[in-house]
């Protein structure tokens, strides 16, 4: 017994007992037997100890990551806040442009019409011109064969 104790405080676990004489388990207890189940309290009080420091480890590194996974979602919520409001600016953005590009369309169309409304206006002063100019020399020329001299107008042909 002293054996199997003795090898279980050394990490032997899987120890077969076909081995242990059952009739000397009933004798009185040993001396060496009272000290094997003492080394074996103070390995099994080891491995304790240690399987807790083990164990709190793993707790405090698993809360170090739980702290940093945090983080980062806190910092993932920040970056999707920002995105949202880039999203936003762009869409409005995108109206302004639009409302900016319409504008300008109207504003070509009136220019344009504008020009052609300027081209017209010059076709038709230079037609004034032209009628005025005829109009003078006509009433030049019958002035003249009225008075007997021709009389001279100044005008922008001269």
């Amino acid at each position: 017994m002293t054996r199997c104790l003795d090898d279980w405080a050394n990490g032997l676990l899987n120890r077969e007992l076909t081995d242990i004489d059952a009739g000397a388990l009933r004798d009185h207890i040993k001396p060496g037997l009272v000290e094997a189940v003492h080394r074996l309290a103070g390995a099994l009080a080891r491995r304790a100890s240690d399987d807790l420091d083990a164990t709190v480890d793993i707790c405090i590194h698993s809360n170090e990551a739980s702290i940093s996974g945090a983080r980062l979602i806190a910092a993932s919520t920040d970056q999707a806040a920002r995105c949202q409001s880039l999203a936003s600016a762009s869409v409005e953005m995108q109206a302004s442009v639009q409302t900016i590009s319409e504008a300008s369309t109207s504003a070509a169309t009136e220019a344009s019409a504008m020009r052609q409304i300027v081209d017209d206006s010059v076709v038709a002063v230079r037609r004034t011109l032209e009628t005025m100019t005829g109009i003078a020399r006509s009433v030049n020329d019958t002035s003249a064969k009225i008075h007997g001299s021709e009389v001279r107008l100044t005008g922008p042909e001269g």
